[in-house]
């Protein structure tokens, strides 16, 4: 299987349009966030962690995001 394709960065004062899981660089490190559709929560090592775990709302709001450029393939 090959890795995804993903979108550029965007800057962090723009917010998705769909809520989901994403990828967000912060502090010198990416980790994925989810976005729930009106703020970022807490941000893990892996997707799965991001989407399933804990609905904390992160510290930071506006930390540069990135998407999957296509439907994953499963």
């Amino acid at each position: 299987m090959s890795a995804p394709k993903l979108t550029p960065w965007f800057p962090g004062d723009a917010k998705p349009y769909r809520p989901g899981v994403y990828e967000r660089r912060g502090f010198g490190t990416c980790r994925f966030s989810l976005w729930d559709g009106s703020m970022w929560r807490w941000s893990y090592d892996s997707v799965s962690q991001a989407a399933s775990a804990s609905r904390v709302r992160a510290r930071r709001q506006n930390c540069d995001w990135r998407g999957l450029a296509e439907e994953p393939k499963v």
